[in-house]
């Protein structure tokens, strides 16, 4: 008997050609790209009028997180009809998470952007930067977590493990 092993860069190749999947990921980055400039200029708007960084971040995830869900959940993952209570809460669950990491850049930018400069103009550029670049660093990790944990067919029966060899 034979066993198939398959190396990462065939794997990674495998990946690249799964016409879904890449689909998939081009319609999520649309979406993305949306919600990103949704957020960002409430994010500017928000601080730029004085507000906290932190109040600034939970609104602006506010302002982005309905058109991110809207549009993942019925472009990109392709679902219709009423959304599954786990979807919802792992959804929700996601998207704190990524808040935690973005209100950690902009608190971090916001004591950076105060110390090297004193109007509040140049601070809010330099910390609506920080967002954008805080953005983009959960950006990955907000796909793997919606493809693998949110977005799933609870309806489906569970994956059988391979047999052994």
């Amino acid at each position: 008997m034979t066993t198939q092993t398959t190396t990462a860069p065939a794997r990674t190749l495998a990946i690249w050609r799964d016409r879904g999947l890449m689909a998939r990921i081009a319609k999520y980055t649309t979406g993305s790209v949306v919600a990103t400039i949704s957020a960002e200029v409430t994010f500017l708007i928000v601080f730029g009028a004085g507000v906290g960084a932190s109040i600034s971040t939970v609104a602006a995830f506010l302002a982005g997180a309905i058109p991110n869900y809207v549009l993942n959940r019925r472009w990109a993952w392709q679902r219709t009809g009423r959304a599954h209570r786990r979807e919802v809460a792992r959804y929700i669950a996601v998207i704190l998470l990524s808040l935690l990491i973005t209100m950690a850049f902009t608190k971090v930018g916001a004591r950076i952007a105060h110390n090297l400069f004193a109007h509040r103009g140049a601070q809010t550029l330099f910390v609506g930067g920080v967002y954008l670049f805080a953005s983009g660093v959960v950006f990955v990790l907000k796909f793997v977590l919606f493809n693998r944990f949110v977005f799933i067919d609870h309806g489906a029966p569970a994956e059988e493990p391979a047999p052994a060899s």
